[in-house]
Order: structure tokens, then C-alpha cells, then sequence
């Protein structure tokens, strides 16, 4: 841990994109796609939480949809390049 905090926040920022999703825009987009899909079908998979609680985190008003499974794709692709250049 402590060369993780020797670096600075943007270098964190990348070395935890790397470790956990191989620095691959494609493995997030996968994983945030799979969960999207499972909580909006009311089917959390390895989670202690039920899909309510999950979209109470999520502030989702209950009147409002989920995100398609196109703009959940998009998103973790966004969000993906952000984690790779955390100030671009």
C-alpha cells in the first residue's frame, strides 16, 4: 500500500484501471454493461443488495428507466478514457 499512495492521484487513478480492468476500455464497458443489465432486470449477481437499495445509491428516480445497454456502453467507455488520463 505504501507505493501505491507514494503516487500522485492521477497515477493511482491509472494503476487502478490497470489492475482491475487491464487497462482495457472494453473489459469496463463489459462489466458495467453486465451490471446494468442485472439491475434493471431485477437479478444482482454477487452482490449483498437488493436492486432497490441499489437504485436508491444511485439516486435513479423510480419513475425513470435504467440506462440501455448502448448508453451503458457508452458511459464506461467515457468513463474508461477518463481513468486513463485522469486530466485531459
Amino acid at each position: 500500500m505504501r507505493a501505491i499512495f507514494q503516487r500522485d492521484g492521477d497515477a493511482r487513478i491509472r494503476f487502478f484501471y490497470a489492475d482491475r480492468f487491464t487497462a482495457d476500455p472494453d473489459s469496463i464497458a463489459q462489466d458495467f454493461c453486465q451490471f446494468v443489465d442485472a439491475v434493471s432486470n431485477d437479478i444482482i449477481l454477487n452482490l449483498p443488495f437488493p436492486a432497490d437499495k441499489i437504485r436508491a445509491a444511485a439516486n435513479l428516480n423510480p419513475g425513470l428507466p435504467w440506462p440501455t445497454l448502448e448508453q451503458a456502453d457508452l458511459c464506461a467507455r467515457l468513463y474508461a478514457a477518463f481513468l486513463a488520463s485522469p486530466h485531459r
